[in-house]
């Protein structure tokens, strides 16, 4: 009981706390990626986000209804918070915390030096409470990303699209390799964003074309 509320009074004070981090109402992508946005996203759909943040603020208000999960306490409530302040409620933000690194969880890591022996698999694995060919948009910008679109590809739509932002980055290969049978779309960015790269890819049945 004691840690319980413990817990509670933590949760209080850091939800209060004006140390949160600052949570932007715009993704940090390039601006070519995000006009692709606004002109895909419907108010109908559902989306699907690895890593919250001002993404979550700006599919919120775009379509029917967004499923997050985040790693980072604070970050968690730092969104939470700016949902409140936006008067949001079509959202579904799940705090994952990372677990210890073992054999069996060896390929859910983190390419950051700062969660080396940390595993990401049950915040990789919470898409699978999902059917598959659920959401019309998965977007990545979290942790272990590889994971993250192998497990992942399988719940979007025919016709909808995976998201992965830093898609520049060779670690990126293994879980990218999956996706070579789709079509995709690379933004890359220009001024602050230059060398950043986002791809998009079309999840079509049967497509063998990659272009």
């Amino acid at each position: 009981m004691i840690s319980i509320i413990t817990r509670a009074v933590k949760i209080i004070l850091t939800f209060f706390s004006p140390n949160l981090p600052k949570i932007s109402e715009s993704p940090w992508l390039s601006p070519g990626a995000i006009t692709w946005l606004g002109r895909y996203l419907k108010a109908d759909m559902t989306v699907f986000e690895y890593g919250s943040g001002g993404s979550t603020v700006y599919l919120a208000k775009r379509v029917k209804w967004v499923v997050s999960v985040e790693n980072s306490f604070s970050w968690y409530l730092a969104v939470m918070k700016s949902l409140k302040r936006n008067e949001i409620k079509n959202t579904e933000i799940h705090y994952i915390e990372p677990e210890k690194l073992t054999p069996k969880t060896r390929n859910f890591v983190s390419s950051d030096p700062k969660y080396r022996n940390i595993s990401f698999r049950n915040y990789v694995m919470t898409i699978k409470e999902f059917p598959d060919r659920y959401f019309d948009l998965l977007f990545i910008d979290g942790r272990a990303r590889n994971d993250c679109l192998l497990i992942g590809s399988s719940k979007v739509k025919y016709g909808g699209y995976i998201l992965l932002d830093d898609s520049e980055r060779t670690g990126y290969v293994r879980g990218k390799q999956g996706l070579n049978k789709f079509q995709k779309k690379i933004f890359r960015g220009t001024g602050p964003y230059l060398g950043k790269q986002i791809t998009v890819w079309k999840v079509v049945k049967n497509e063998n074309t990659n272009s």
